[in-house]
């Protein structure tokens, strides 16, 4: 008999006693399982019951995944995910391997992923990427820093998933589409890095993370990559670090490529029928590559309005539009108690009702269907009487805005030099509204 001691650093500082695991994993399995037992909406009876941040964010991921519907019912792919003896997000990179003819490339890699454990011992290395090093590592089997008894678990598993995939050969097939492969089947996997005061962390839109020492990547010179594998870090819970201890660098074309990121219109040109947009592309709120290209889908409609507004596409109806748009505003806010779409919006949604999903379809707009219904003439009369559109006082014009609800009316100065209010002789009769004078984007009230 003897007495064992059990050793642990600092960074393993222990709780008084371990939260339930329902608490402290990730519940994709759990979720996955359930809804395919027949029971989508968790109506189980728990021990403990599972934190509802915790469902949800697992539903999310499933649903990336393509494992589950939006009702939280299992798909055919969750199905399959179920079978497999492997994490379930590397099940889902293992079918899109299997669909893209590269599981020569990933099954070994795969293999690796499932042991968290380091295979090397160093970084000393001619490689830039984790993931090519693996796979190049488990094809030679040779590497001075591997670790044997590491290396024995990785080959084990690789045995056992080359029974359901049956691999004779591997090769490392071309980084950008070993890359495309893991976007397609893990979109969260993409990180931006983000330099503050000489440190890099990573982020996806969410938690920013850190790249663990022990990865081959020069952070310094990479812009994105993919996380492959994580851990967390800390002496405590509240000081707990999300560390990527295995990644790939990727460049930022290739995210565009794989359909992510985020287009933002900055300006839109229209001239002798050749459309231009600028347009901006973002991911994790970070700007990654800006374009000068026809405007796509996304964004179609918001560049057909700015084009419209710059009076560069159907100018002679420009004018025409804002006056019946300014019209139909207030008689919907006077007669029907109802706010009218913003001129903006209108036309957003006419252009949609219309069914413009292409440049081509403008050829099918003769341009009076993009305009608000004309009101009578008596109508018009009436409201263009008792709210005029504009007044002037030979040194300024001002375009009046009414808010009929609250009775309150702005005069927007938009010509002339004039840097004071307008005087009370040029105002419209409106008695009881409270008036504001608006000049260079200032508002200040003058009753």
């Amino acid at each position: 008999m003897g007495t064992c001691y059990r050793l642990w650093s600092d960074q393993k500082a222990l709780l008084p006693y371990s939260p339930p695991e329902i608490h402290r994993e990730s519940l994709d399995f759990m979720v996955l399982a359930a809804a395919g037992c027949g029971y989508p909406k968790l109506n189980l009876d728990f021990l403990t019951e599972p934190k509802p941040y915790a469902v949800e964010d697992a539903r999310q991921n499933l649903q990336l995944l393509g494992a589950i519907n939006a009702d939280h019912s299992i798909t055919e792919r969750g199905v399959r995910l179920l079978q497999f003896p492997i994490d379930i997000q590397l099940g889902r990179l293992l079918i899109e391997a299997e669909s893209k003819q590269l599981l020569n490339t990933f099954v070994p890699l795969c293999a690796a992923l499932c042991i968290h454990q380091d295979l090397f011992m160093d970084t000393d290395s001619d490689e830039n990427c984790d993931a090519v090093r693996i796979i190049k590592t488990l094809f030679t089997q040779i590497d001075d820093n591997i670790n044997p008894s590491v290396l024995r678990e990785v080959n084990k598993i690789q045995k056992q998933l080359q029974r359901i995939w049956p691999v004779d050969r591997f090769f490392i097939a071309d980084r950008k589409e070993i890359a495309l492969c893991i976007m397609r089947a893990w979109p969260r996997s993409i990180h931006i890095a983000r330099r503050r005061r000489g440190r890099v962390s990573w982020s996806n839109g969410g938690t920013e993370k850190q790249l663990s020492k022990s990865s081959v990547i020069d952070k310094e010179k990479t812009t994105a990559l993919l996380e492959l594998n994580s851990m967390q870090i800390g002496k405590t819970p509240r000081q707990l670090e999300s560390v990527i201890t295995v990644a790939m660098p990727i460049e930022t074309d290739w995210i565009i490529e794989a359909g992510y990121g985020r287009h933002q219109l900055i300006d839109t040109n229209y001239k002798k029928g050749e459309w231009t947009s600028t347009v901006q592309i973002r991911y994790a709120n970070s700007l990654i590559a800006e374009k000068h290209i026809q405007p796509p889908v996304e964004i179609l409609h918001e560049a057909i309005w700015q084009a419209f507004y710059k009076k560069q596409y159907l100018p002679e109806l420009r004018s025409l539009f804002f006056k019946r748009h300014r019209l139909r505003s207030l008689f919907h806010q006077l007669e029907k108690d109802v706010i009218y779409p913003g001129a903006k919006d209108f036309f957003l949604q006419t252009l949609n009702f219309i069914g413009i999903d292409s440049l081509e379809d403008l050829d099918l707009i003769d341009g009076p269907e993009l305009l608000p219904d004309a009101l009578d003439s008596y109508t018009k009369e009436q409201i263009t009487s008792q709210f005029p559109n504009d007044f002037s006082t030979g040194d300024a014009t001002y375009e009046i805005e009414y808010k009929i609800h609250s009775k309150e009316a702005i005069f927007h100065q938009v010509a002339g030099h004039r840097k004071t209010p307008p005087n009370e002789a040029h105002w419209p009769r409106l008695p009881g509204w409270k008036l504001f004078w608006e000049f260079k984007n200032r508002l200040r009230k003058l009753r």
